[in-house]
């Protein structure tokens, strides 16, 4: 069944052959191809939560979540397939319909799974896409044969928008780009920029996100003319980073955000942005950043409010309350895992927290009972021997471990052996500059150096002195 569902999350991301090369080099390492875990049992309200999306976006997360929440799936098709029938059915409709008939025959409810649209439906809701279509190609021309720049950008806006509107995100993304040639201000470059990283998210063109947030930022636009532009750039250059595994570069752009402008159904919610950035901050940042970085940060902060468990899950780690901690990452990572942008990224950030935690939990003692660490943490003592084996392996702590009394200890430093190492250092470092003073001051003596008095020049300007020199003779005088 999951099958079908894939089928349909291919027919409606459809990327384009002449872009493949672009986005090759966009995926990171093994990422791109790591699976991703299924939802067994989630508290996730799925009409609250898709309420804040709107467009492809709320379509595409419905289908993830399809995919990967089987108990969610019935209610995720419903929801998919209400809104192709109000935005324009296409074959990708009639697969979801089919797919949801036979999830419900399957869990003994076929009376939710409603109507099948017929081929007429599908043919009628077509032709009348091709006419709006044609309508604007035509009036697109029309416009180009008048040679009127402003005209021309607008007919290429109305045609991407439709592009966009129907899932044909690649060529909405050329479309816009040709409202290069005809935008006559910094107001036409910044909208050309907007709508061409709204195409490029959904298919996960990363390259094109990045310079066209670039060039936005660029313009030279007043804020009273784009409210809340910066907020849109800096969440759309997050959800690249993110993407591209860059997540200190992630959490630094999330950070930037104003709630109060982040109005963005098209790409993310404001509870997405405080989730985004409050993990990608716990994984990268340290203990002074994160305070001063996202607690202390007035703007974050309101993000923060309205995604409880994050504010409470960051605090418990600044203060470090790290058994509190691990209870809050492990209530909502159901939740996160239904999230197509952080899917992939959840386990991977949620063990460099973990690390971080061990690491902090560890670094005053010399010395740490395991069952009792154990107990912090919330595993077995073997798991966590395991846990700190690969830790000192990969020299994030510097420690051994006591198998048989259960006890970790740092590991010693040889104070002796580190002052004297030190000493030695500073002593060849003296002795290097003290040998380059004496030459330096030797050959100023010899006149070995470009200068304006009359003489022999050598190459450069410098005087050739005599070979009878007696700074030539010998150790230069010293």
């Amino acid at each position: 069944m999951s099958m079908e569902i894939d089928e349909a999350m291919g027919m409606q991301v459809e990327a384009g052959v002449d872009d493949a090369d672009d986005r090759s080099s966009d995926h990171v390492g093994p990422a791109a191809a790591r699976e991703l875990a299924f939802v067994g049992e989630t508290s996730l309200d799925l009409e609250r939560y898709i309420a804040a999306y709107s467009g492809p976006t709320r379509r595409r997360r419905l289908i993830f979540i399809a995919k990967q929440c089987p108990s969610l799936r019935i209610a995720a098709l419903q929801i998919c397939l209400h809104d192709f029938r109000q935005s324009g059915l296409t074959p990708e409709a009639v697969q979801l319909a089919y797919t949801l008939a036979d999830e419900c025959q399957q869990a003994g409810c076929p009376d939710r799974a409603g109507l099948i649209p017929t081929e007429a439906d599908v043919q009628n809701a077509t032709s009348n896409m091709i006419a709006e279509h044609d309508a604007l190609e035509a009036a697109l021309k029309l416009h180009r044969t008048n040679m009127v720049k402003e005209s021309v950008r607008v007919a290429y806006t109305e045609l991407g928008t439709h592009l966009y509107k129907h899932g044909d995100f690649n060529t909405a993304m050329k479309t816009f780009q040709r409202c290069r040639d005809y935008s006559t201000s910094p107001a036409h470059i910044v909208q050309m920029c907007l709508s061409i990283i709204k195409a490029a998210v959904q298919i996960t063109n990363w390259t094109h996100v990045h310079n066209h947030v670039a060039k936005a930022m660029s313009a030279g636009v007043a804020e009273k003319d784009f409210p809340g532009l910066e907020t849109e750039l800096h969440c759309a250059a997050g959800i690249a980073h993110l993407a591209m595994r860059n997540f200190e570069m992630a959490a630094t752009e999330f950070l930037k955000a104003d709630v109060e402008h982040c109005n963005l159904p098209h790409l993310l919610s404001r509870r997405d942005v405080a989730a985004y950035g409050s993990l990608c901050a716990l994984a990268t940042f340290s203990r002074t950043e994160l305070k001063q970085r996202v607690l202390d940060n007035s703007a974050f902060k309101e993000f923060l409010e309205l995604y409880p468990e994050m504010r409470e899950m960051v605090k418990a780690f600044a203060s470090s309350r790290y058994g509190a901690c691990l209870k809050t990452m492990h209530a909502f990572q159901s939740e996160l895992l239904l999230d197509c942008n952080l899917s992939e990224h959840v386990g991977f950030l949620y063990n460099k927290i973990r690390e971080k935690m061990i690491s902090q939990y560890f670094s005053p003692f010399s010395s740490v009972d395991l069952n009792k660490m154990a107990a912090d943490f919330s595993c077995t003592v073997p798991e966590l021997e395991v846990e700190l084996t690969e830790l000192i392996a990969a020299d994030i702590i510097q420690a051994r471990i006591d198998s048989d009394k259960q006890i970790l200890y740092a590991r010693q430093v040889n104070i002796r052996a580190r002052t004297f190492r030190k000493a030695i250092e500073v002593g060849t470092a003296y002795k290097i500059h003290t040998q380059a003073v004496l030459l330096r001051a030797a050959m100023l003596k010899a006149n070995m150096h470009v200068g304006s008095q009359s003489g022999q020049r050598g190459p450069g300007g410098a005087r050739r002195p005599d070979m009878g020199d007696p700074y030539f003779d010998g150790d230069m005088g010293f």
